[in-house]
């Protein structure tokens, strides 16, 4: 069976593509490192070529400059982490817009701004000459962490659905879309984010040139990763032995070697 990511256009407005999925479901891709659920640089170089007709010119990659931001999210109190990375050999009104947002596991910059072999997939759009912003949803990453992550998870319900994280999407975009004096801002959600995107798209189609979907919540045919037996509660932390654990679960112990010890 061929390793290879599946790419569908499953929706046009204006006569281009709007919504392009991908996923990578093949449970006997993981000894070549297609996990879907591993950061790994084929998986993203291979994902780069897809995008390709989406990002125009190519450009070097030391000429990106990057800005880290605040912004007010719609709650009194809350920050949300922005971090933008453009070229500096255009102009911002020749550089189309892209914000990405993350899964329900780990922020942004792990998804999008990750350093394999000296670049990252934000990099990579912000040298094919696009203003490339990335954003951590309220709780992660560098954005205001709300007043119940200071008790015990076990005190509260979950306190950022998907509801929430399209509010701060929202907010993020506003901003963006002002900052650059764009009409319209491109996509990209990873896992969870696919359905925060997706949840903003519908509510600002006007505002919306793409949408990128990358491993879609889809139907289940297994417990998910993060499934417990236990109630959810408002949070959740994930130290570095769960993550190995679970990019690791379905490996053998000679699958374990070859990629998590490569000689």
């Amino acid at each position: 069976m061929a390793c290879i990511p599946i790419a569908l256009s499953a929706w046009t407005s204006t006569g281009s593509p709007v919504i392009l999925m991908i996923d990578s479901p093949l449970p006997d891709c993981a000894s070549l490192k297609y996990r879907n659920e591993m950061i790994g640089g084929v998986i993203i170089l291979l994902l780069f070529g897809l995008l390709t007709p989406l990002f125009g010119a190519s450009g070097p990659f030391d000429a990106i400059e990057t800005e880290e931001i605040l912004v007010d999210a719609d709650t009194e109190g809350i920050d949300l982490f922005i971090r933008i990375k453009k070229s500096k050999l255009k102009k911002d009104y020749q550089s189309p817009l892209v914000l990405c947002v993350h899964g329900a596991t780990y922020p942004a910059e792990t998804s999008f701004d990750l350093q394999l072999d000296g670049f990252s997939w934000l990099d990579y759009m912000a040298a094919r000459g696009y203003i490339a912003a990335i954003l951590d949803i309220r709780g992660y990453g560098r954005s205001t962490r709300p007043p119940e992550m200071e008790a015990s998870p076990a005190l509260h319900s979950p306190i950022v659905d998907t509801a929430v994280a399209v509010r701060d999407v929202t907010s993020a975009a506003n901003y963006l879309l002002r900052k650059f004096e764009k009409e319209r801002l491109n996509l990209i959600g990873w896992s969870w984010g696919t359905a925060i995107m997706a949840g903003y798209a519908a509510k600002n189609q006007e505002k919306v040139s793409n949408l990128v979907l990358y491993a879609p919540i889809w139907h289940r045919q297994t417990p998910s990763l993060i499934s417990t037996n236990k109630s959810l509660g408002s949070y959740r932390l994930v130290s570095k032995e769960d993550a190995l654990l679970r990019w690791s679960s379905g490996l053998s112990e000679d699958q374990k070697k070859e990629i998590l010890n490569p000689t």
